[in-house]
């Protein structure tokens, strides 16, 4: 493990004007070489932002240099659905890609309960998704039931009325 990637105080995050976020966890990542900076309030402002690190040790425990990494939000707004089981949440370490986790029953008839990341929009308009990796586990709220995709919503409701092109695990660059 890395040496102090779980202290708060080790990172500092700026949106684009140099505003401070208040770090309020930081928990290494599965695959044991990133980790998850938590703010509160969650999230920043659409547009680039500064992640600044200072005090952490590599996987050797050799001590690294201040470091600054630069990336971007995506013009996402993310909420849960309903009152699922396992809050949701969405982040990005690349400018085109992001991450979302949620859990929640299902996204289905008129009950909806899930998490949902959203950019609005009206009128006509095109957009693409590429689902990279789908992993359903068993704190969702549904273990039988997992989907990512491309989902156009009238608003937020639990009944709304929605189109979807989503798909379900076991899947890996398949939409």
């Amino acid at each position: 493990m890395f040496g102090g990637t779980d202290d708060p105080f080790n990172f500092n995050v700026f949106d684009k004007d140099g505003n401070g976020a208040s770090v309020s966890s930081v928990a290494l990542r599965p695959d044991g070489q990133s980790v998850v900076v938590r703010l509160t309030p969650p999230g920043l402002p659409a547009g680039a932002f500064t992640v600044q690190i200072d005090g952490v040790s590599d996987l050797a425990s050799n001590a690294v240099a201040h470091s600054e990494l630069a990336s971007t939000t995506p013009a996402l707004v993310g909420g849960d659905l309903g009152a699922p089981l396992r809050l949701g949440e969405n982040w990005t370490c690349q400018p085109d890609t992001f991450e979302v986790a949620g859990g929640g029953a299902d996204i289905w008839g008129t009950a909806d309960t899930g998490y949902f990341a959203s950019h609005s929009v009206s009128g006509d308009f095109d957009a693409k998704v590429r689902v990279k990796d789908l992993t359903m586990t068993g704190n969702t709220g549904n273990p039988l039931i997992a989907k990512a995709g491309l989902m156009a919503r009238q608003d937020a409701g639990t009944s709304s009325p929605t189109i979807w092109l989503l798909g379900n695990p076991p899947l890996r660059d398949a939409i």
